[in-house]
């Protein structure tokens, strides 16, 4: 679904437009219809907009008549009735030039804005010559009816807070993660370079599971000491010469 800026800013832009059969040959297109041309195109006006938008069906249904306009967006669950509402940007006002006659509702156009306890909005087919063209009128006007109310996505501007702060979570929780992943690994390794690079002084302090190794090539010369503390022999082993001593052992055991 685009924004109900979108769908405005759509309908804003063919201001001053008299064409009122590129609209209804659009609509048979979307409809296959078949309304002849010339006809009262403000219902149309409004329903190719939003088709050329984008805007579903379920929200702004196709229609070339007010009264039927109405009955559609009732059907919907998307009809307010005008008193009680603001209208929003977006939402679909329909007249009834003359309330008393009972013959129903004439015109409809979309709303482009609300202030000042007046209703702004983009027509179809309005005015004398037939153009679209914007107005205005006052919210408790007795010639409008009330609103078809389509739901649009959000303008970013119009999140709430809690909603920002969850798009911004949903956004940077992935990042976060991989983050903390980088940080578990990159502490492993130095974790893991700190233990290579420890040294053992003598046989005593090499870990068990290298010892046999360290003493073996001792004792048949290949490993040099320093020299000699007592009767012990001092060695310079870090951890990685340790693993690669075993190694080599667990080789030669193999072959032997």
């Amino acid at each position: 679904m685009p924004t109900a800026n979108t769908f405005v800013q759509k309908a804003l832009s063919y201001e001053g437009s008299a064409d009122g059969n590129y609209f209804i040959r659009l609509y048979n297109d979307y409809t296959g219809r078949g309304i002849p041309p010339d006809s009262y195109w403000c219902a149309m006006f409004v329903s190719v907009v939003a088709r050329l938008c984008g805007v579903s069906t379920s929200e702004i249904p196709n229609f070339e008549g007010c009264i039927t306009g109405e009955r559609l967006f009732r059907s919907l669950g998307r009809w307010r009735d005008k008193d009680g509402y603001t209208p929003k940007t977006g939402d679909v006002v329909i007249f009834d030039w003359d309330p008393p006659s009972g013959n129903g509702n004439d015109h409809t156009g979309i709303v482009v804005s609300t202030g000042g306890g007046r209703v702004y909005t983009i027509e179809g087919n309005a005015g004398n010559n037939g153009v679209c063209m914007r107005r205005d009128y006052s919210m408790d006007s007795g010639i409008i009816v009330g609103y078809g109310t389509p739901v649009f996505e959000k303008e970013e501007e119009d999140l709430t807070k809690a909603e920002t702060q969850a798009l911004i979570d949903a956004a940077v929780k992935p990042v976060q993660e991989k983050l903390t992943q980088a940080e578990k690994k990159l502490t492993a390794a130095e974790t893991e370079i700190t233990a290579l690079k420890k040294t053992y002084a003598t046989i005593d302090d090499i870990p068990e599971w290298y010892r046999d190794a360290a003493e073996y090539y001792l004792n048949n010369g290949i490993l040099k000491g320093r020299g000699t503390v007592g009767d012990k022999v001092l060695l310079s082993l870090n951890e990685s010469e340790c693993r690669m001593l075993t190694m080599l052992y667990r080789s030669e055991a193999a072959d032997i």
